[in-house]
């Protein structure tokens, strides 16, 4: 199932929000460790709209500038952010702050979606909170390149709000996870 939902993704290069997928399909667990990567195409009421940067419920990834022009074989390097249900991007870049739609690193490059209703109650709502406390934590930490940092901040707000059930995400999870099966914005 998972290996069907990435190759549509890659295939199309754009999410497709009119999917046959429905919810239950996308619940459907793989024996593998990474079981919860759901790439949700159910997303009809959640319009993913790059020229207003509104990314409901996904994981949206830009690239640091400097690095990508100076030092292209680390280009893999980034910084990570976290849709609400609203498409309004929360990102952890700098000390004690946590940015609602900042354009610092210019345009979301790539994006990830994932299914709001695998939040802990299965709400759209549960989803937000997760990652409103979320903030509410990284607002009162100081920004740590490898230790409190932007994947760290979503890891947080995927364990609060319990996705897939699990509790237990890294930031070096969510970077594999993000570099192998997210798709480019066009």
């Amino acid at each position: 199932m998972l290996n069907q939902l990435i190759a549509m993704n890659h295939v199309n290069h754009t999410i497709d929000t009119d999917s046959s997928i429905d919810d239950e399909q996308s619940k459907n667990h793989i024996n593998n460790r990474w079981n919860h990567v759901h790439l949700y195409n159910g997303l009809k009421q959640y319009n993913i709209d790059p020229d207003n940067r509104r990314y409901p419920c996904c994981l949206v990834w830009t690239p640091l500038p400097l690095i990508h022009w100076i030092l292209p074989p680390i280009a893999f390097i980034g910084h990570l952010g976290i849709g609400r249900s609203d498409g309004v991007v929360l990102d952890f870049a700098r000390p004690y702050r946590v940015s609602r739609d900042s354009k610092k690193y210019g345009r979301r490059l790539k994006i990830l979606p994932l299914n709001p209703k695998l939040a802990h109650g299965g709400t759209v709502e549960a989803w937000d909170d997760g990652i409103e406390q979320a903030a509410k934590i990284f607002a009162k930490k100081p920004h740590l390149i490898l230790f409190s940092n932007c994947y760290t901040f979503v890891a947080l707000a995927l364990n609060i709000m319990e996705y897939n059930g699990r509790s237990d995400y890294t930031g070096i999870e969510l970077f594999w996870l993000l570099h192998n099966h997210s798709d480019y914005l066009e």
